[in-house]
């Protein structure tokens, strides 16, 4: 059986819950931002999922940012 559906979409499950935490606030945003600034990350913004057509655009940002975004959810 091929579970690469089912696990795409516990995937994106995880994206979608970590940008929605960022930027459900303007407050989380702001210290995302903030926080990537000073740990040096290359990029600081997070985009919505609410097109298609943004999702690799979005998946490559989130794959950029994991470790900065594993940080902020720990704390």
């Amino acid at each position: 059986m091929d579970t690469r559906p089912r696990n795409l979409k516990n995937l994106l499950s995880v994206v979608l819950s970590a940008v929605n935490v960022v930027r459900s606030q303007s407050l989380h945003h702001r210290l995302f931002k903030v926080f990537c600034n000073e740990v040096g990350a290359q990029r600081n913004v997070l985009g919505y999922l609410t097109e298609v057509k943004w999702l690799p655009r979005v998946l490559a940002r989130v794959f950029e940012l994991h470790k900065e975004i594993e940080q902020l959810l720990r704390h």
